[in-house]
């Protein structure tokens, strides 16, 4: 199955989970709307992103499981965040920053990986620019 908008695609897999339907989703939205930003950000100067202690990234949360009807008390939401700590390969730990308090997500109990462009549901990505 495929979903589309504005000519882009996104391939959806019989065996997806609801997190990664609603991350394509998203990342669909984020094609149309051409607010995508590169797979690799680069800083000024030309060099990688690469994510330190401090710095504001943006995690997606992953919302409630979807009801009977299909339809979610909360969908995923893309959440401000700060990194306390930096592991291997772009695992993060995050100060998730929520509407009603703050949620820790330590490399201890997993860490939250870089997905810049699926985005799925317990992931963090670079802010968006704008302009």
């Amino acid at each position: 199955m495929e979903i589309s908008a504005a000519g882009h695609t996104v391939a959806v897999q019989a065996d997806d989970n609801w997190h990664q339907v609603a991350a394509k989703a998203l990342y669909l939205w984020h094609r149309t709307c051409g607010c995508l930003p590169p797979h690799h950000r680069t800083e000024r100067g030309g060099t990688q992103m690469k994510p330190t202690v401090g710095r504001i990234v943006h995690y997606v949360s992953h919302g409630t499981p979807p009801r009977s009807d299909g339809s979610q008390a909360f969908t995923a939401q893309c959440r401000a965040a700060v990194v306390t700590e930096v592991g291997d390969n772009d695992v993060v730990g995050l100060c998730v920053l929520n509407p009603t308090g703050q949620f820790f997500h330590s490399l201890a109990a997993g860490g939250c990986h870089h997905q810049e462009n699926e985005r799925a549901g317990g992931s963090w990505h670079w802010p968006e620019r704008e302009g």
